[in-house]
């Protein structure tokens, strides 16, 4: 989600872009070389380049306003998930063989495969350099750059980690697939600072710009909205499949819930989150 337009990967291998503020339809890029269902994608920078995870074992690295492949990441299997850190420096993706990989973006090439078992989820830092990188088992590990060794990991539960989300000064929002409740770790990931209790697991979030609130994606389809120091539920959008994706644009306050049926955004300005 970016200042007036939004990034939706398809299944057919495209990405379409809208404009925000009234709906249309901006651009479609297609195939952007992938051929196959897209599984991820992220902006770089100011929004003119896209990282996109495809089912063909690699994530390509796109100009989208020249249509221009910049770099091919290639994987031994189904890359499902890609995060650029703040500075826009490096890249890092999971893919379906459970390992974890660093890119530099200036080059294209592979800086390191991170030490980690059975790799299921990776995020940067909304700030800085550090990133995590959940597992199937509900362990999450931490990097404080992208090259690194790991600093530290945290037992969630048993289940896979999908929902990882950082705010501006550095605490943790993960979910266990086991696990209904969102938990808040400080800055240091040492302990929990917050429960947010919820009746389903919740598949994907964001905090919101102040930090003193998260909106939670859940598998019955509602995007929730959390009062963290309180854990009191301040507002529900209710979508009708599981909420997949979320993205919050600090700038403009936009939400952009994803579902299999589409995107959808909702304007939370006047909100007091």
């Amino acid at each position: 989600l970016g200042d007036g337009r939004a990034a939706i990967g398809c299944g057919d291998g495209s990405v379409r872009l809208w404009n925000t503020r009234d709906g249309t339809p901006r651009r479609r890029l297609h195939p952007l070389g992938h051929g196959v269902a897209l599984q991820d994608i992220a902006y770089v920078g100011a929004g003119r380049v896209l990282l996109t995870a495809g089912d063909d074992r690699c994530a390509r690295l796109w100009d989208v306003l020249a249509g221009e492949l910049l770099a091919r990441l290639a994987h031994p299997d189904a890359v499902s998930r890609v995060t650029v850190d703040a500075g826009n420096r490096w890249a890092a993706t999971v893919s379906e063989d459970m390992t974890a990989r660093i890119w530099d973006l200036t080059t294209g090439g592979l800086l390191r495969t991170l030490d980690v078992d059975c790799a299921h989820g990776v995020l940067f830092a909304a700030t800085g350099s550090d990133l995590v990188v959940s597992g199937v088992g509900g362990d999450i590990s931490r990097f404080p750059s992208p090259t690194a060794a790991c600093s530290g990991r945290i037992e969630t539960g048993t289940g896979v980690v999908d929902c990882l989300a950082f705010s501006d000064d550095g605490r943790l929002a993960v979910n266990d697939s086991e696990e209904s409740a969102v938990t808040v770790f400080d800055s240091a990931l040492d302990h929990a600072v917050a429960e947010l209790q919820n009746d389903t697991p919740v598949l994907c979030g964001a905090f919101s710009p102040t930090g003193r609130s998260f909106l939670g994606g859940d598998e019955k389809g509602d995007a929730v909205l959390w009062d963290i120091r309180t854990g009191r539920r301040l507002l529900t959008l209710a979508h009708g499949s599981p909420v997949e994706s979320l993205d919050w644009n600090r700038r403009t306050g936009l939400i952009a819930p994803g579902t299999l049926e589409g995107l959808t955004v909702w304007d939370l300005r006047g909100h007091p989150a």
